[in-house]
């Protein structure tokens, strides 16, 4: 087996746009690809009364080392964006780390502060305000 890249997917229902587009500044990631339901043959497999048509089917980040993709998924999808998935930044500098960290939990839940550990020089885990887990990581 030769596994060329794997990718998280996330799935934001109804603030996928706007997540991506804060990741994007946090992390210094260009958007590369977007699709709204409404441009897709999939355009009448929505509810237009749920405002879904100006949703997300798909969109595509690039960042340095590493592709996150993600949708709205449909609006019927049971589940929460963090059920099963936490995301791991791993940074050389401890200044990036806490940078990372801090904006991340600017309106998310800290789950662990960004510290000193045993095995990094700054670790911390947060819950941004999409739902999703992130583990911040200077070794």
């Amino acid at each position: 087996m030769n596994i060329h890249t794997l990718c998280p997917y996330l799935r934001i229902p109804g603030q996928c746009e706007e997540a991506f587009n804060f990741y994007a500044h946090v992390l210094n990631g260009t958007i590369k690809d977007k699709h709204y339901f409404k441009q897709s043959p999939m355009q009448d497999q929505v509810d237009s009364r749920a405002n879904w048509q100006d949703k997300l089917l798909h969109i595509e980040m690039k960042c340095q080392g590493f592709t996150l993709m993600g949708s709205d998924g449909f609006p019927e999808q049971k589940g929460q964006p963090s059920d099963n998935i936490t995301l791991v930044v791993s940074v050389e500098q401890p200044q990036e780390a806490i940078n990372i960290f801090q904006s991340f939990s600017a309106k998310g839940d800290v789950i662990m502060p960004i510290q000193k550990t045993f095995w990094a020089q700054q670790y911390g885990i947060v819950q941004d305000h999409f739902g999703i887990t992130w583990n911040i990581n200077c070794h």
